[in-house]
């Protein structure tokens, strides 16, 4: 979410942060194919805990975020996607 609504702060380290998070899901649906099925309902969950975090860390109002996800599972999982 800082990615997405602070794109001219936009930092290495926080592309660190997303490469590294992409890889560790891929390898554990690469290890646990069954977990698939769960992935938009956790994507769903773990958005609004990132909306409060980046809220948070940003001082931006929580409504200026999206409600919903705007990311589909395919662009979260890409490497060479960047919003």
């Amino acid at each position: 979410m800082n990615w997405h609504c602070q794109s001219e702060q936009s930092s290495s380290s926080w592309a660190g942060t997303i490469r590294v998070q992409r890889k560790d899901i891929l390898k554990l649906l690469k290890g646990s194919p069954s977990l698939k099925r769960f992935i938009e309902e956790k994507i769903r969950e773990a958005h609004q805990d990132a909306v409060d975090l980046a809220s948070f860390e940003t001082g931006i109002d929580t409504a200026a975020f999206p409600a919903d996800c705007p990311y589909s599972v395919d662009d979260l999982l890409n490497a060479d996607y960047w919003p």
